[in-house]
């Protein structure tokens, strides 16, 4: 088992503070403290992001409002934004929020990991999918597949499921999903796999299957079995997702965690209540 680990920035901290003339904080550091600088690589992170102005609010008074976006290579963020309380502008008292990622780390087989995390994390490191439990791989297929179909998946497996993992309801139809998660990249999924799908699907009187695996590719019988069962009108369909097929999905609908920030960002929201000058 790989060592790696994944990292997820999807939390943070919060600091609010007001400092100035008028308004003496007992927390000077937040205004006047070291920002920008990743504390876990201690490297100083890239300025993605840069916003001030100086305008007039509806209600009188002047305001100026800054804001500071920073991120580094390994993921983690920081967002600064302050701004003059109402008032004049010479006394400077000043609004300070500081918002900073916070890092959690997973074991690459954890169950703990949270989904979208994973995704984002499995859309740039291919190769550890064949290291993830088999629950994740299936809360992902049933992630995945959600989003892409835009409908209902439940997780139904167990010990005595008969080879069905999820259920997908689409409209009126009903699609029987087994899961396979592969341990080695080079598999090949076998037609007997194929073939106990078919015959759960029968047992819960489906018509239709899909077949997930992280296996390379599935053999010339495997292909032939699932095409015999709709061309014989024993299923009405039955999908092969072998692992090409299923990351060409998951890179479509993989999250950007690291991309919390943009919900948390002030400027715009601020800026409605004035004028610019």
């Amino acid at each position: 088992m790989k060592s790696e680990f994944i990292l997820d920035y999807s939390s943070f901290s919060s600091h609010v503070n007001e400092y100035g003339m008028n308004t003496h904080s007992s927390r000077e550091e937040f205004f006047f403290g070291v920002l920008g600088h990743c504390p876990f690589c201690e490297i100083d992170a890239v300025l993605i992001e840069k916003k001030n102005d100086i305008f007039q609010t509806t209600f009188g008074p002047w305001r100026e409002m800054n804001e500071n976006v920073w991120q580094c290579s390994c993921g983690w963020w920081q967002i600064e934004f302050n701004s003059y309380l109402e008032g004049k502008m010479y006394w400077k008292d000043w609004h300070n929020s500081v918002y900073s990622a916070q890092l959690k780390k997973y074991e690459v087989n954890s169950n703990a990991v949270p989904i979208e995390v994973l995704q984002d994390y499995l859309s740039k490191n291919k190769d550890d999918v064949y290291s993830i439990s088999d629950k994740k791989m299936e809360e992902l297929v049933a992630s995945i597949f959600r989003e892409h179909f835009s409908c209902e998946v439940k997780q139904v497996g167990k010990s005595h499921d008969g080879g069905i993992d999820l259920i997908m309801i689409d409209a009126d139809k009903q699609f029987m999903i087994q899961v396979k998660r592969r341990q080695s990249p080079g598999k090949i999924e076998p037609v007997k796999e194929i073939r106990d799908l078919l015959g759960a699907t029968l047992l819960h009187d489906g018509r239709n299957c899909i077949f997930v695996t992280t296996a390379d590719h599935f053999s010339k019988e495997a292909i032939k079995s699932s095409n015999q069962a709709v061309e014989k009108n024993i299923v009405e369909s039955y999908q092969l997702y072998d692992n090409a097929e299923f990351f060409s999905l998951l890179r479509l609908y993989a999250d950007e965690p690291s991309q919390k920030w943009k919900e948390l960002v002030q400027f715009d929201r601020n800026h409605i209540i004035g004028t610019t000058l």
